[in-house]
């Protein structure tokens, strides 16, 4: 529910400034919708906020590429890396508690 509501604010943000949605903007419509909805998740201390990270970043990483930000391409390449280390960490400690 929140990735969609996230999707439908996004974009009618674009379509209220009049703004010209090119194939590009869709993808990072559908980004923002992952990334809010791993904020959420992580605020609430679910697991798989750490896949939402895993897969928006991977998403967000050609797209900058693209647009020519190199530099942000290269830190959501890094925060990739970083959320691929959380998410395995996590899932370790969650195991450890379970076993004992």
């Amino acid at each position: 529910m929140m990735f969609f509501a996230t999707i439908f604010v996004v974009f009618a943000i674009y379509n209220f400034f009049n703004y010209e949605i090119k194939e590009d903007n869709y993808v990072d419509i559908f980004a923002s919708g992952i990334f809010f909805t791993a904020m959420w998740y992580m605020a609430n201390k679910k697991i798989e906020n750490w896949t939402l990270w895993i897969f928006g970043d991977i998403l967000v990483v050609p797209l900058y590429a693209y647009r020519g930000l190199g530099m942000l391409s290269l830190q959501y390449l890094i925060f990739t890396i970083l959320a691929i280390s959380a998410y395995l960490e996590w899932r370790k400690i969650l195991n450890n508690s379970t076993q004992q």
